[in-house]
């Protein structure tokens, strides 16, 4: 009888990957895009393991996590986020068998998948920590403006795993000097800036001073979530596997 996997993600494309990889492995597989829509499926039909996003429409993870252990103890969950920081509780309440960070290693997942429906649990958990890592240089004509971006971008490492070392410029004379001797990974620009020469090879990230004092909150997700992009698109990442 084949193994059940239940997918959880609210991402279309990654329910794809995901039931074209474990169907031709041999597993069955359904889908649901919310925790609501999962407990419905479990209903329908229990499943051996549950792959858990964290950030989900409605209710968390983290909420559906629990509740899927108090009503099915026997099915086994792993969680697939890209924000490993949000299983922390999870793993030390011992209610999954492992975490997995995006982007997704299938061929490691797959391994976890055998270990933990053949073999049982593992003696210790291990979570693949994905860290963005990258060095940007803002330049923003404003001080006012460029404090702020700074606290905000430095604040990312504790709240989405996300490490950034944070440079600045007022002018493009001085950008271009900083360019020379910093060698950012990513350059966040004020559209009133203008072309800065010699950037050719560079990504840039280009914001509107006014989108940002109209719509401050907004804008900084914008800006956060093209970030995360570049980073994962362009490697500016490490990975690290912790023990628990």
């Amino acid at each position: 009888m084949k193994n059940n996997i239940l997918i959880v993600d609210d991402e279309p494309n990654i329910i794809t990957i995901l039931q074209e990889f474990l169907q031709a492995k041999g597993y069955g597989t359904q889908s649901a895009s919310s925790a609501e829509e999962a407990f419905d499926a479990l209903k329908a039909e229990p499943a051996d393991t549950v792959l858990l996003d964290m950030r989900l429409p409605g209710m968390q993870g983290k909420d559906a996590a629990r509740l899927i252990k108090e009503k099915y103890p026997q099915t086994k969950i792993i969680v697939i986020t890209g924000y490993a920081q949000d299983a922390e509780d999870l793993l030390r309440e011992r209610l999954l068998e492992a975490v997995f960070a995006k982007p997704i290693r299938l061929n490691e997942l797959y391994e976890k998948l055998r270990s933990s429906l053949e073999g049982g649990r593992a003696e210790r958990l291990r979570a693949r920590v994905l860290l963005i890592k990258a060095k940007l240089l803002l330049v923003e004509p404003s001080e006012e403006i460029s404090k702020a971006l700074r606290a905000y971008l430095c604040g990312l490492g504790i709240e989405r795993g996300q490490d950034y070392e944070v440079y600045d410029a007022k002018s493009n004379d001085e950008a271009i000097e900083r360019i020379k001797i910093l060698n950012p990974d990513i350059l966040l620009v004020n559209n009133a800036a203008g072309i800065i020469p010699d950037t050719r090879n560079k990504e840039i990230i280009i914001y509107d001073e006014a989108d940002l004092k109209s719509s401050f909150p907004k804008e900084l997700e914008r800006i956060t979530r093209i970030l995360e992009m570049l980073c994962l698109k362009k490697g500016f990442i490490d990975i690290q596997v912790v023990e628990l």
